[in-house]
């Protein structure tokens, strides 16, 4: 085909994608923090936004460069018993470690999702990609039948929405 095969395009689709991805991100948490800091009246309303968008920023630097080398040394280490007794478990503490991060810096979660993918497939070059390729279909597989039916049979069915109200305000007298 020439000097681009097929792959090469996709990957500059993708990376054009995943920039583009990150680009809204920032531009979300600028949009929440000053959501926020609005509600907050006569508070600080710069320093509020501006510490939420720096928190962003440092989780976003460290998830995109930071965080890959280190968890492909991490999981490529021989005293990685985590690895070694389940692939799987080891990609969900990844996951659950990239979403507790997230919290303290007070992050999406969705954004913290998006950077934890990338992060544990090798980052840029998807080097651990292959090495991960099972154990995160079977976390996908997990998800989509067993999370992805809740969440739609509790935003189509308005029986379902309110059995969980009652059972929500039931725990909390």
């Amino acid at each position: 085909m020439g000097p681009w095969d097929h792959e090469d395009t996709l990957r500059l689709i993708l990376g054009y994608a995943l920039l583009e991805d990150l680009a809204l991100w920032v531009v979300l948490a600028f949009a929440t923090a000053l959501a926020t800091s609005a509600t907050l009246a006569q508070q600080h309303v710069t320093s509020t936004v501006s510490s939420h968008v720096i928190g962003t920023l440092i989780y976003t630097l460290i998830g995109l460069f930071l965080a890959p080398g280190l968890l492909k040394r991490l999981s490529n280490a021989n005293r990685n018993v985590l690895y070694k007794a389940s692939p799987v478990g080891y990609a969900m503490a990844v996951l659950m470690m990239y979403c507790a991060i997230a919290a303290i810096f007070e992050v999406n979660l969705q954004f913290a999702a998006l950077l934890a993918g990338y992060g544990i497939v090798g980052g840029l070059y998807g080097t651990q990609r292959e090495r991960f390729s099972t154990p995160i279909d079977a976390i996908s597989k997990v998800s989509f039948g067993v999370f992805v039916p809740i969440y739609q049979s509790g935003r189509k069915a308005p029986v379902f929405r309110a059995g969980i109200a009652f059972v929500s305000r039931k725990d909390s007298r």
